[in-house]
């Protein structure tokens, strides 16, 4: 925008132009009056000789005179005054169309003063107001399609869609949950989400809060994920969903806080719990004839001992091993059932952590010597605390990891386990310089039925779920497991437990693989 030129000192605007104008005629006046009294009029009323009827005359004379300069002023000013009414009222009637839409609306311009200087800012204005309109219309067309665009997307995605507001506010929702939910979008808009919808992970409810950033944004989108939440929509309709909530950094200057996208897996989840329904099924069906199996082997095996020849006594060992194998995988399945369904449940108390580590060295050490593998135990320089454990499930997870070390090292290597402790909690590593496991692989490695494909697959009877099951009992323990390897030169895995701080005994039921749980303390027996 160029600067407004600066005014001259010579220049007035028209109010005083006119009263100047006014003044100055009014001034002519009185002085044209003043001289004819002074130069005609007064010396003729002074001279003796002029008779008394032409001095009357003479002030007759000039009183038209005064009379006709008053009338002359009255009939300037009325002018003027009309000159500038009509102007203004020309400016007011043109404002008002202006206000009332018509735009294109342009007064005359009929001088070159101040008037007409006017009257072009007038116009001015309006060629102003009317391309700053037509760019405020084109620009509200092109955001009405843009709304109608997202509007189609929206009603397009098979997915609930809801956006909120920082204060956790509905802006909109999709038909979609409005579906999945039992709403209509009318009378959710502007409520707090967690007013008409109810989110929890099975243990407690998942506020508004809860799916935003706990510190501001450094990246232009934060995406959070949720699995298998629990959702509960109008009049108590119920689904579980995946949950997305992603905060837009520019989202703040738009009144946006968060966009969250649901998937309904209600029937994954109901497939799921079948699918566990049958394992679970299977599996305790099994159990009892494998129990019986393996009872009548062992007795052949203790019984028969001296009366088969070699081979069949190996085949008979076989047999018993096979037996034992498949007992532990039903063992596996019926743990896996239990952690997916939350019913698994661990009984905690303080426990000296050294004895149980010994133990599971005595009981692997007759296994290490028939694999010719070097089987230690590090002892620690001072007496470990002692910890918060359920003694059972942590054996197993002791097992699980120094069976696979024994399993994935060859002949003539080594495994070690070794303990450390902090303030809070004692860890234990096992150390092995076997194969190693590929970098690609370690995220994966504590899932459920993952085996890492190629060498390491070679020789090994595992059902990959060893792994999965310990992660969930440390996690159940508020512990932590973690892996570190290197492809060729072995593997370290390592979890921690927590000290314990009192001999109370507290019972811990999972209800999220590694997320939540419910804790019940009572004294021990």
């Amino acid at each position: 925008m160029s600067p407004a030129p600066k005014s001259s000192g010579f220049h007035f605007n028209l109010k005083w132009k006119i009263l100047v104008i006014y003044l100055g005629l009014s001034a002519l006046l009185l002085i044209f009056i003043n001289v004819l009294w002074l130069f005609l009029v007064t010396p003729l009323l002074q001279d003796t000789t002029v008779s008394r009827e032409v001095r009357v005359q003479l002030q007759a004379f000039a009183l038209v005179i005064s009379v006709v300069g008053l009338i002359l002023s009255v009939l300037v000013n009325l002018w003027l005054s009309r000159f500038v009414t009509s102007w203004i009222s020309t400016l007011q009637r043109g404002a008002e169309t202006l206000a009332s839409g018509k735009l294109s609306h342009r007064i005359e311009v009929v001088s070159n003063d101040e008037v007409g200087q006017l009257s072009r800012a007038f116009n001015s204005m309006a060629e102003s107001l009317q391309r700053r309109s037509e760019e405020i219309e084109r620009a509200k067309i092109l955001a009405e399609g843009q709304k109608n665009q997202i509007n189609s997307m929206l009603k397009s995605i098979a997915d609930g869609v809801i956006a909120l507001d920082f204060q956790g506010r509905i802006l909109k929702v999709n038909p979609a949950s409005e579906t999945m939910f039992g709403w209509e979008e009318n009378k959710v808009l502007g409520r707090e989400l967690d007013e008409v919808l109810k989110i929890s992970d099975g243990s407690e409810k998942i506020g508004f809060r809860q799916l935003l950033p706990n510190k501001p944004l450094e990246e232009d989108v934060v995406v959070t994920q949720r699995k298998s939440l629990k959702a509960e929509g109008h009049q108590g309709k119920t689904v579980f969903v995946d949950l997305v909530s992603s905060a837009i950094k520019e989202g703040r200057q738009l009144g946006l806080g968060a966009i969250i996208t649901l998937t309904d897996v209600t029937r994954e989840k109901e497939f799921e719990e079948m699918k566990l329904d049958f394992v679970s099924m299977a599996a305790h069906e099994l159990r009892t004839p494998l129990t019986s199996v393996r009872g009548y082997l062992s007795v052949l095996l203790e019984e028969l001992r001296k009366k088969l020849s070699p081979e069949q006594f190996s085949f008979l060992d076989k047999a018993f091993i096979s037996s034992t194998q498949l007992a532990a995988l039903v063992e596996n399945l019926l743990s896996v059932s239990r952690i997916e369904r939350g019913a698994l449940e661990i009984q905690t108390q303080a426990t000296d952590w050294q004895p149980l580590v010994e133990e599971a060295y005595n009981n692997f050490l007759p296994q290490a010597k028939e694999r010719k593998v070097s089987l230690v135990v590090v002892k620690p320089e001072k007496k470990l605390p002692k910890v918060s454990i359920d003694k059972f499930r942590i054996s197993e997870v002791v097992s699980n990891l120094v069976g696979n070390a024994l399993n994935y090292t060859p002949e003539g290597g080594r495994v070690e386990i070794s303990m450390e402790e902090t303030p809070e909690e004692v860890i234990t590593h096992i150390k092995d310089n076997g194969q190693g496991i590929p970098q690609n692989a370690l995220p994966k490695l504590f899932t459920k039925f993952f085996r890492v494909s190629g060498v390491l697959e070679q020789g090994s009877k595992g059902t990959g779920l060893g792994l999965y099951i310990s992660k969930a009992i440390v996690d159940m323990h508020k512990g932590k497991i973690w892996v570190e390897s290197e492809l060729g030169k072995g593997s370290i895995f390592s979890f921690s437990v927590p000290v314990a701080k009192n001999s109370l005994l507290r019972k811990v039921k999972i209800m999220s693989p590694g997320k939540k749980f419910f804790i019940r303390k009572g004294k021990t027996s």
